[in-house]
C-alpha cells in the first residue's frame, strides 16, 4: 500500500487522534507527496472511520488546493524562475524542505513529460492560448477605460481621466509570456 511512506495521516490511527485543521493539513502534504487521493479516502474511511462522504470532502477540498498550487508552481517554471526559489517560497509557507524540494522536481518532470506527448502538448498550448486570452481581455479593458474617462473628461471642457495603466501592463505582460510559452512549444514541435 502507497500510505506507507506517509508520516502525516497514517499516525494518526485511531479515531480522535487528530482535529479538522490537523487531519486537513496532512491530508494536504500527503497530496502533495504524491499519495493517491482514493487511497487517502480509503485510509480516512476504514482507520480514523470518518463518513465516506466527509473524507472525500476532505481530501477534494485539500486536492483542489493543491491543484491550484500545482499551476502557480507551473507557470513559475515556465517563466523561468529558479526551482531552488520557488521551493523556499513553499518553504516561508510552512512547507518542510524536503517536501517543497521533491515537490518542484516533480512539477519539473511532470512539465516535461507533457511536453513530450501529443496530448500533454494540446494542454499546453491551450494553456498558453488561455493566458494570452486574459491579457488581451486586461489590455483592452485598461485601453478602453483610459480612451473612455478621456473622452468624458473632453466633452464635459475638461477634467481628470484616468490613466488604467496596471490593468494595460499587466495584460500586456500575460500576453507577451502566453506568447512566448506557446512559441516555444510551436518550435519545439518542429525540431
Amino acid at each position: 500500500m502507497q500510505l506507507e511512506r506517509s508520516p502525516r495521516v497514517a499516525r494518526f490511527a485511531e479515531p480522535g487522534d487528530i482535529g479538522p485543521a490537523e487531519l486537513a493539513h496532512a491530508v494536504y502534504f500527503d497530496l502533495a507527496e504524491g499519495i493517491d487521493p482514493a487511497i487517502l479516502v480509503k485510509f480516512l474511511f476504514e482507520r480514523v472511520e470518518l463518513p465516506p462522504a466527509e473524507a472525500q470532502d476532505i481530501v477534494g477540498r485539500e486536492n483542489a488546493r493543491l491543484q491550484e498550487l500545482m499551476l502557480q508552481v507551473a507557470e513559475r517554471l515556465e517563466r523561468g524562475d529558479k526551482p531552488i526559489d520557488i521551493a523556499d517560497g513553499l518553504v516561508e509557507r510552512d512547507w518542510p524542505r524536503a517536501l517543497a524540494n521533491g515537490f518542484v522536481t516533480r512539477m519539473q518532470q511532470e512539465l516535461r513529460t507533457m511536453a513530450r506527448t501529443v496530448q500533454g502538448r494540446g494542454q499546453l498550448l491551450a494553456a498558453s492560448l488561455h493566458r494570452m486570452l486574459i491579457g488581451f481581455a486586461w489590455f483592452s479593458g485598461g485601453v478602453f477605460v483610459t480612451w473612455f474617462t478621456q473622452r468624458e473628461a473632453e466633452s464635459r471642457g475638461g477634467g481628470t481621466a484616468l490613466i488604467a495603466w496596471g490593468a494595460i501592463l499587466y495584460g500586456l505582460a500575460a500576453v507577451l509570456m502566453g506568447a512566448w510559452r506557446w512559441i516555444r512549444l510551436k518550435a519545439s514541435e518542429v525540431t
